[in-house]
């Protein structure tokens, strides 16, 4: 489906509650990456990679999210988070 549409919104809600549903968040990153790198602009694969890498700490009912240990956010992954998008953002600096 995401070759005829990658921005379909109905097919990425649907694509989060599988990887939800059956618990797919470390498969979800190559493909994720795949998709980027054809189109650095396709915010909702964007939006996916934040789903994958952060949603999985979050509890759907609350909205609530924390790891093990209590923490929000792992300090690691959200720096190498923002230098991967700063890497993208050098491909397409004119991206809005």
């Amino acid at each position: 489906m995401f070759a005829k549409d990658a921005k379909n919104y109905h097919v990425w809600s649907y694509r989060q509650w599988l990887v939800r549903h059956f618990s797919l968040w470390e498969s979800e990153l190559p493909y994720i990456e795949t998709l980027l790198t054809a189109d650095v602009r396709n915010n909702s694969a964007w939006n996916h990679r934040w789903f994958v890498l952060f949603g999985q700490h979050v509890d759907p009912s609350s909205g609530k999210g924390m790891d093990e240990v209590g923490n929000i956010v792992d300090e690691d992954l959200l720096d190498r988070e923002v230098e991967y998008t700063k890497r993208k953002i050098r491909l397409a600096p004119q991206n809005q």
